[in-house]
């Protein structure tokens, strides 16, 4: 029997439709910052909410995979944490990340907020090491609950929704992957070089990173703006210079 043409173009297209999936919505920074103050939660918990957020590490590069299973190599350790002196940043080594094929080890940086900040990040982290130091050496976990349990990444994925229903976000929505998306796109909308988003989040291709950036309500304001007409025309600089900027932030 002669397929005709025609139906095996049809069924090659059907194969590349992708499955119906929930779209995963970016974390905004108020919304980690009401997961991250919130005290009945768990401070482990809350840590790699921040640690995920402000370093652009995925959260199976911070916490373990099981609650009783520690894995050096993917697990970030007390050892792995140094902070600056001056109280500036805080550095981590992670270690078995998809980045790092060859397990060497790639730094990551988190800055201190500034002093009238709401939330610092760094003094957030330093109280929790400070606070579970007399229970724990070096080469142990970072992130572990009050009980001694380690931390997982569906702990910080509950926390998250919880704290979304409450503020009229559906949960359904929140996803592992929306701290590193929800701190691209923030990074974007900020004007940051694709090149430095890049290296934030450790993404060795434009095409892996361009995936985790979305539309927001400011970007597309600054695009409908450049388009529109006006009665008070901009002058040809300024129209060119937000084209320029809404054309380096790319959106998938």
């Amino acid at each position: 029997m002669v397929v005709p043409q025609l139906f095996r173009d049809w069924m090659g297209r059907l194969k590349q439709v992708p499955r119906p999936t929930m779209a995963r919505a970016p974390v905004s920074k108020e919304l980690v910052w009401a997961a991250a103050t919130r005290k009945t939660a768990s401070w482990a918990s809350r840590v790699a909410l921040v640690m995920a957020y402000y370093t652009g590490m995925r959260l199976g590069e911070l916490v373990s995979k099981k609650v009783l299973e520690f894995e050096e190599m993917f697990t970030v350790r007390r050892c792995d944490v140094e902070f600056d002196v001056g109280g500036r940043f805080v550095k981590f080594v992670n270690r078995g990340g998809k980045s790092d094929p060859l397990n060497k080890g790639t730094k990551r940086f988190l800055m201190a907020a500034a002093q009238e900040a709401q939330f610092c990040p760094v003094r957030f982290i330093r109280d929790f090491l400070a606070a579970t130091a007399g229970s724990s050496v070096p080469t142990d976990p970072l992130l572990r609950h009050a009980d001694g349990a380690m931390v997982v990444r569906r702990h910080v994925v509950e926390l998250l929704k919880r704290v979304a229903l409450e503020q009229g976000i559906d949960p359904a929505t929140i996803k592992g992957h929306s701290i590193r998306i929800g701190a691209a796109t923030q990074l974007a909308e900020a004007g940051l070089p694709f090149s430095d988003i890049m290296m934030f989040g450790g993404w060795l291709s434009e095409s892996s990173c361009m995936k985790y950036l979305r539309w927001t309500e400011d970007r597309l304001r600054v695009m409908s703006e450049a388009l529109a007409l006006s009665a008070n025309p901009r002058a040809p600089s300024s129209l060119l210079a937000m084209a320029m900027a809404a054309d380096r932030v790319l959106v998938y």
